[in-house]
């Protein structure tokens, strides 16, 4: 978790300086190679990474095929995306593109020595060593693109640091796999075959989950372009500024689904508890992001920046419906619907590239009006992803509105109370004493409303984050509709 953090935190310093020194034009080019990238993204190893994860006494009969898929898969993927370089460079005529998704072909067919390395590691539970590693990579990554971005690099200097780093992260898994036994095999191996029957549902579900987490940069690169940069660099902000707080309440709460699996009445209260507690719970958070934004992103960037506030906004409080859909995809999980979770991410990617194009054929490049339709497209599939979870635990739809109601109302109250005072702050209204007004009314609202509907809610959450996702309290245990 200390690991974890410390990567977000290098990881938003990078942001910083390279907001800096780059201009919107270089982060639109690879924002644009991120959507581009689809197809190496969802073959990912071709599945075999998270298929070894899974197959516990049978790994020494896989590791084998799931080796060769894994090759296969990547080696697949950096031709798919030498492919769309060539594409770029003579089609569209942007050299700059082509390059930088060329680093990201020989990224995808190098990658392999590494991933399967640190799939050993953790199926041997070695997830300390792992976690190590990938903070020594993030932050070794990140001082090679503050250099290279100061060299004038560009674009560039968000990929060349991805191929730099493997034989790093290479050397230093490989000196821990050392100690670990070889893994033993009983019976006969399995073929390339018998594993692909396996993994082609996983390559699926990559599909799905990496159309759902790019496809707005894939249809903003067609539809409109000249705001891509601006729309990558707040959402980025947003995401990176918030991730640090959603992976101390995932820590906390997803352990206690996992845990209780097999017990449908626990599972139902271990559920109630996290989704109550996230939605009830992150807004605050959410809100102080989106008030206070305005003047944090012009101080620190003295308004290069300026633009890119009404994204932070929006996906900010966005985020504050959307972040319990964790909890559901780990319901599904649990009850291993992989079905379930491939078509729902399928139809978010499907959707949120419907909502760019539909969007930018009306307002055209209005960035405001397409980052405020995503947000709405982000909460309404947020609150479906959620709503599906429930159903397969057999909440039925009026308990729904009382397990994810109190939380968007208490939001709702809150960002209402702010408006009707007129202390909104927006990159046409700079104010950091505003800023703080906005966020004092706004939490005087939610107050009020928690205090008034939801108090015991509160009191459950508050007890769950103290103790770290074990109740003291024996009611808490009781599942309640």
């Amino acid at each position: 978790m200390a690991g974890a953090m410390a990567g977000k935190a290098v990881g938003m310093g990078v942001q910083v300086v390279l907001g800096w020194v780059l201009v919107p034009e270089d982060f639109a080019i690879y924002a644009a190679a991120l959507g581009l990238n689809l197809v190496a993204a969802a073959l990912l190893d071709g599945g075999a990474e998270r298929f070894l994860l899974r197959s516990g006494d049978s790994y020494g009969r896989v590791i084998a095929a799931s080796t060769r898929i894994a090759y296969l898969a990547n080696g697949l993927a950096g031709l798919a995306v030498l492919g769309i370089a060539a594409w770029a460079w003579w089609w569209r005529g942007d050299a700059v593109l082509a390059g930088v998704l060329g680093v990201m072909a020989v990224h995808a067919a190098t990658r392999t020595p590494v991933s399967m390395l640190r799939t050993r590691l953790r199926h041997a539970m070695r997830f300390g060593t792992v976690a190590r590693t990938e903070v020594v990579a993030i932050v070794f990554r990140g001082v090679l693109s503050v250099v290279l971005a100061l060299s004038g690099l560009g674009a560039f200097a968000f990929v060349i640091p991805l191929v730099a780093s493997l034989p790093v992260e290479w050397a230093l898994l490989a000196r821990q796999a050392k100690t670990l036994p070889k893994p033993a095999c009983d019976g006969r191996a399995d073929s390339v075959l018998d594993v692909l029957r396996s993994t082609r549902w996983i390559v699926a579900a990559n599909t799905a989950l990496t159309l759902a987490g790019r496809g707005d940069y894939l249809a903003l690169t067609i539809a409109a372009p000249k705001v891509l940069g601006v729309y990558f660099f707040g959402f980025q902000l947003a995401v990176a500024s918030m991730q640090l707080f959603m992976a101390s309440f995932r820590s906390v709460l997803l352990p206690g689904l996992t845990g209780v699996g097999d017990d449908p009445v626990r599972l139902r209260a271990a559920a109630r508890r996290a989704i109550g507690t996230v939605n009830l719970l992150l807004p605050p958070v959410c809100a102080a992001l989106a008030l206070l934004s305005p003047a944090l992103v012009h101080l620190v960037w003295d308004g290069r920046w300026d633009e890119s506030i009404v994204v932070v906004q929006a996906v900010a409080l966005s985020t504050a419906v959307r972040a319990a859909s964790p909890v559901g995809f780990a319901l599904m999980e649990v009850h291993a619907r992989w079905v379930r979770v491939a078509v729902l991410n399928a139809v978010d990617g499907a959707s949120l590239i419907a909502v760019v194009f539909v969007g930018a054929s009306i307002f055209g490049e209005d960035l405001a009006a397409l980052v405020w339709l995503v947000a709405v497209q982000r909460a309404l599939i947020g609150v479906t992803i959620q709503c599906s979870a429930l159903r397969l635990i057999g909440v039925r739809p009026m308990s729904m509105l009382r397990w994810l109601g109190p939380g968007i109302l208490a939001l709702a109250t809150g960002v209402l109370a702010v408006w009707f005072w007129g202390h909104w702050p927006s990159s046409a209204n700079i104010d950091l004493a505003d800023g703080v007004i906005g966020l004092s009314i706004f939490l005087a609202g939610w107050s009020t409303f928690v205090a008034v509907f939801e108090r015991g809610q509160l009191r459950w959450g508050l007890e769950l984050l103290r103790r770290r996702g074990r109740p003291r309290d024996p009611e808490m245990e009781r599942s309640d509709d």
